[in-house]
């Protein structure tokens, strides 16, 4: 089996695009994988077109071999958007051995742990109110026990930092009063606060 071609996509979600990766081959078989990145999208996929040169002709089952010619051999390696390229070829690799394996990736990567896993969702407001709202909606609609929250007010950036902790703890606030102490809230900060400083101050006024 080797790789004939690889394609890209971007497909377009609320207000970002994200970049998914096909590869084929020559016995029918492709694989898909997501090439989820923080960096530039289109530079991640003119990542994994440059890579596509590297991979043609080669077993898309030797996955191992094949991340380590892409990260080694990378002039740069490492880096959200090298990263990203890599990661999006190796799932579509995987899915490609487990299609040819006749068998769910998982049993190729040594079975499964757990016979489900949970999930969350991450409401969005640009206000307390809007925010605790939303989140008081998916729990309704979807069932629900845990939620992600971006903390960190719009504009938060111009903001006076002790104007900023006040912010978080009415956003956060608002929605453990909105849901009840029965859901998990998890916060991500979204790499925005790089300071030790700031981040504990942030765990304080939510905890």
């Amino acid at each position: 089996m080797q790789i004939t071609k690889i394609d890209t996509f971007l497909v377009n979600i609320s207000n970002r695009n994200w970049p998914f990766v096909k590869v084929y081959t020559d016995e029918g078989i492709h694989g898909v994988g997501e090439a989820y990145s923080c960096g530039p999208d289109k530079a991640t996929v003119e990542v994994i077109r440059d890579f596509e040169a590297w991979l043609i002709g080669r077993d898309p089952r030797d996955v191992e071999g094949l991340w380590n010619l892409m990260y080694a051999g990378s002039r740069f390696p490492g880096g959200a958007v090298v990263n990203a390229a890599i990661s999006g070829i190796e799932h579509a690799l995987w899915d490609i051995a487990g299609k040819a394996a006749g068998l769910p990736v998982y049993r190729l990567v040594g079975g499964k742990c757990r016979n489900k896993v949970r999930v969350y969702q991450s409401p969005r407001g640009s206000t307390p109110e809007e925010l605790a709202d939303n989140a008081v909606k998916l729990i309704e609609k979807y069932g629900y026990t845990a939620l992600k929250l971006s903390p960190l007010p719009n504009g938060y950036q111009e903001m006076a930092w002790n104007a900023v902790l006040r912010a978080v703890e009415a956003r956060v606030g608002a929605v453990r009063e909105a849901v009840g102490d029965h859901i998990d809230i998890g916060l991500d900060p979204h790499a925005r606060i790089f300071e030790p400083g700031r981040a504990l101050e942030l765990c304080q006024v939510v905890a």
